[in-house]
């Protein structure tokens, strides 16, 4: 199974302050890890046409082959609905998560962490 570099948790955290999130935490599955992340409360930013407008930020990221995939998605308050602070929170961590599972068997399904891919493509036959 692929880790994360030793430098990932000091990266991760100084991308989640950029982005208004907290780390929430570590999460291991068979592919490898997902780091996420939360705004934990609403934050104001701008919409479309330059309206303001009151949202959480939610993000994952993954580490392969020495390069960061990471994401980040907005939740308007609105779209939260009757759900209670932590069932919200809750809500959106899942969400990122199924979104982080998704990249990595997309990666390792097309064979980025098999050891016949890092040849130089000189090497690879056709």
């Amino acid at each position: 199974m692929p880790s994360l570099d030793k430098k990932a948790p000091s990266f991760f955290e100084g991308w989640a302050r950029k982005n208004n999130m907290i780390p929430v935490g570590r999460y291991t599955f068979e592919e490898g890890d997902i780091l996420v992340a939360d705004s934990d409360e609403p934050f104001w930013g701008s919409g479309e046409g330059g309206t303001m407008l009151k949202f959480f930020r939610t993000g994952f990221a993954i580490f392969r082959e020495q390069a960061w995939i990471a994401s980040t998605h907005d939740y308007f308050v609105s779209e939260m609905g009757p759900l209670t602070k932590r069932g919200a929170r809750d809500f959106r961590i899942k969400e990122a998560l199924e979104y982080g599972q998704k990249y990595l068997q997309q990666t390792a399904d097309a064979g980025l962490y098999d050891d016949g891919r890092k040849e130089s493509f000189s090497k690879r036959p056709d």
